[in-house]
């Protein structure tokens, strides 16, 4: 959670993609797709762990350091479970 004392600085390519943030000086950075219609993050890597997030027709799975592995899904009013 971010409050009003924090310090946070967001890092971009040349394009305008997000590379990354720091918080207070914990950095963590993004793995994106950008050969998609818009550019998905495909991983998040904070103090050496990494979650990884898998894509189908929206966001399917998120393998979380310590958590293990979640799956989504969608019913036909779009409403998510996991």
């Amino acid at each position: 959670m971010i409050s009003g004392t924090d310090v946070v600085a967001f890092t971009y390519d040349g394009d305008g993609h997000r590379l990354g943030k720091v918080v207070n000086g914990e950095a963590m950075t993004y793995t994106t797709d950008l050969n998609t219609a818009l550019p998905q993050v495909l991983a998040e890597t904070q103090l050496g762990q990494t979650t990884a997030y898998v894509y189908g027709a929206g966001l399917n799975s998120i393998a979380e350091p310590g958590a293990g592995w979640r799956y989504y899904h969608a019913d036909g009013w779009a409403a998510c479970g996991r």
